[in-house]
C-alpha cells in the first residue's frame, strides 16, 4: 500500500535538526534506505527533507511456462483462456471458477489452467513525496513556557504549540517581585500582621487569592483566572510570551504600588499615581492586544474589566 505521500518536517532552531515522521515500509532518506517495521511508525531526523522516497514494491506477471519449460506470454494465455471458458459461465462455486455443460469442454479449461503456471517479476518504484516543513524552538528563554514537543509526538495536533504553566509563573512573579522589595515571606502569616513590616505570606491550599501584604489581601476582589485558577495555556511562543509578560506587568504593578503607598516610599510618592497610571494603561492596552482561546474569552474580558476599573480609582484619585 502507498502511504500518505504528506510528510511532516520540523525542523529544530536550537540544534539544526529536522524531524520527519515517516509511516511503516521502506524510505530513502539522505540516499539511504531505511526500513521502518513499527505499524506505528517512527520520526526520523534527516538532513535534506527534500532528499526523502518511499520505495513502491509491484509484482506483474511476465509470463507463462510449462513443466517442459516451454513459455508463452500473457496475451497468448489470455486469448486461449478466454477461448476455452467462453464455452461455459462463471460459477464461483465450482473449483475451476467456470461450469460447463459439455465435460470435454471443462476437461479442456481445466487441462489448460493446470499446464501453465505464471512468472512474476518484481519492480521498484522510488516515489517522490511532498514536505510540509515547520519549525520549533525547544528552548524559549522562559522556564514556564516550553514545546510540546518535548511531550508527543509529530502526529499529535499539538506537536507544534506550546504549553504556558500559568500556576507556577505567577507564584515565581510575586515570589521573585516580594524578594527585590526587600520582603520576606513568613509561612501562614495573618495579614493584620504584616502592618508595617516587610513580611508577605499565603495560603498553602491557594493560588494567589489570599497573598498578604501590607495588612490586607493585596489580590482581593479580583476573581480573574490568573489569580483564582491559573491553569496551563496552550498557543503558540509569541502569544504565550505576551501572555507572560501581561501576567508579570499586572502583578507587579500590584505589588510595587501597594508597597509604594504602604511604605511611603519618599523618592516615589511624588509621582507614584502617575506612573502607576501609566503602567495600568500599558498592562490595559497588552491584555485587550491578546488573542485568546474561546474557552478563556470570559476570564479575558473580566480581566480587562479589572484593569479599567483600577485605572478608573487611580484617575480620581490624581484628580482630588
Amino acid at each position: 500500500m502507498i502511504p500518505s505521500t504528506n510528510i511532516k518536517a520540523v525542523k529544530i532552531k536550537d540544534t539544526g535538526a529536522t524531524v520527519v515522521q515517516l509511516s511503516r515500509g521502506t524510505w530513502l532518506v539522505d540516499d539511504k534506505e531505511c526500513t521502518i517495521d513499527s505499524w506505528n511508525g517512527m520520526e526520523v531526523v534527516v538532513q535534506d527533507p527534500k532528499s526523502i522516497k518511499f520505495k513502491y514494491e509491484t509484482t506483474s506477471i511476465d509470463h507463462y511456462k510449462d513443466k517442459e519449460g516451454n513459455t508463452i506470454t500473457v496475451d497468448e494465455y489470455e486469448q486461449e483462456c478466454g477461448q476455452l471458458s467462453s464455452k461455459g459461465y462463471y460459477d464461483e462455486d465450482s473449483t475451476c471458477g467456470y461450469s460447463f455443460g459439455n465435460l470435454g469442454d471443462e476437461f479442456k479449461f481445466r487441462l489448460f489452467k493446470r499446464t501453465w503456471t505464471n512468472v512474476c517479476v518484481k519492480s521498484v518504484e522510488w516515489l517522490p513525496v511532498t514536505i510540509e516543513e515547520s519549525f520549533i524552538q525547544l528552548k524559549t528563554d522562559n522556564p514556564f513556557i516550553t514545546s510540546m514537543y518535548t511531550t508527543v509526538d509529530l502526529k499529535h495536533k499539538d506537536c507544534l504549540l506550546y504549553e504556558y504553566d500559568r500556576r507556577a509563573a505567577t507564584k515565581n512573579i510575586v515570589a521573585e517581585c516580594f524578594t527585590r522589595l526587600g520582603m520576606v515571606y513568613v509561612d501562614g502569616i495573618s495579614y493584620s500582621k504584616t502592618e508595617g513590616q516587610k513580611v508577605w505570606g499565603n495560603s498553602n491550599n491557594r493560588h494567589l487569592e489570599y497573598v498578604v501584604a501590607f495588612n490586607r489581601y493585596i489580590f482581593s476582589g479580583d476573581k480573574s483566572q490568573l489569580v483564582c485558577g491559573a491553569s496551563p495555556i496552550k498557543g503558540t511562543l509569541e502569544s504565550l510570551l505576551a501572555t507572560y509578560n501581561a501576567d508579570k506587568n499586572y502583578l507587579e504593578t500590584i505589588i510595587e504600588s501597594g508597597y509604594n503607598v504602604h511604605f511611603r516610599n519618599p523618592e516615589i510618592m511624588g509621582v507614584l499615581l502617575g506612573d502607576v497610571i501609566s503602567k495600568i494603561s500599558s498592562v490595559l492596552s497588552s491584555t485587550r492586544d491578546l488573542n485568546v482561546k474561546q474557552s478563556s474569552t470570559n476570564s479575558h474580558r473580566n480581566l480587562i474589566t479589572k484593569l479599567s476599573d483600577l485605572l478608573g480609582e487611580l484617575h480620581k484619585a490624581a484628580k482630588g
